[in-house]
């Protein structure tokens, strides 16, 4: 499901009807359980991803926060666990797949293997999520959530899952153990950031894109050093 779309909108209008009509307690379940659900239109597997990657981190920021003398060493563990398969694949997904493809099969003596595994959608934004965590942890700039639906919640927040931003645990979590009261203002304010958004995106960003020169990072040899500035400059506002 798009983020762009007519089907996310209904989608989102559905989670803020029933979010408006549930006690206090059970809103973190529900936006929780609707988070899933909108990661699993992308794939049921990503959504299982992601739900072993929050069970590990949860466990490993316990961890953290119950050792004083072993803290540093959890840190590592938690963090080797979430970079070592955000580096996989993105090495994969990169002209190192071959290379590593022809390596597996010289070192096992066997035909070359599809090493291909599909990234996850919002991979990245949830692992850096992830770590930003548990250094905060660390660092005791947030206690470890004992909560796990709201740490859950945390990782797998529907409206910024796939494409971001990036969001620090010690701004959000507190919010979720806040008593939050939907009303017009609120509801005003929000849709007021939709628009703004709709606007970038659509109207700014989608006709600057048309002045990007097609190839220009792929081949830039081919491009004057004056388009190459252009390029760059009007590549740097789209994004």
């Amino acid at each position: 499901m798009e983020i762009i779309s007519v089907n996310f909108a209904i989608y989102t209008a559905i989670v803020l009807a029933v979010y408006y009509l549930l006690e206090q307690r059970a809103r973190n379940v529900w936006l929780l359980l609707a988070s899933y659900v909108f990661y699993a239109t992308w794939s049921p597997a990503f959504a299982g991803v992601l739900l072993a990657m929050t069970l590990l981190n949860f466990f490993v920021a316990q961890r953290i926060s119950a050792s004083a003398q072993h803290g540093r060493r959890w840190l590592w563990v938690g963090n080797a666990f979430n970079l070592l398969p955000f580096i996989f694949l993105k090495l994969e997904s990169s002209s190192y797949s071959v290379f590593l493809e022809k390596l597996v099969s010289w070192l096992t003596g066997s035909a070359p293997l599809s090493l291909h595994v599909l990234l996850p959608v919002g991979f990245s934004f949830y692992i850096l999520q992830a770590v930003s965590y548990l250094i905060d942890v660390s660092r005791k700039q947030l206690p470890a959530s004992t909560n796990l639906v709201d740490f859950a919640l945390y990782m797998a927040y529907f409206p910024r899952l796939v494409s971001g931003p990036i969001e620090r645990a010690r701004r959000f979590l507190p919010l979720l153990a806040q008593l939050r009261t939907v009303d017009n203002a609120a509801m005003g304010r929000g849709f007021t950031l939709i628009l703004v958004g709709l606007i970038r995106k659509i109207l700014i960003s989608g006709q600057l894109s048309v002045w990007i020169p097609q190839g220009i990072f792929v081949t830039p040899s081919k491009f004057s050093p004056l388009d190459l500035r252009l390029g760059l400059l009007i590549y740097a506002f789209w994004l």
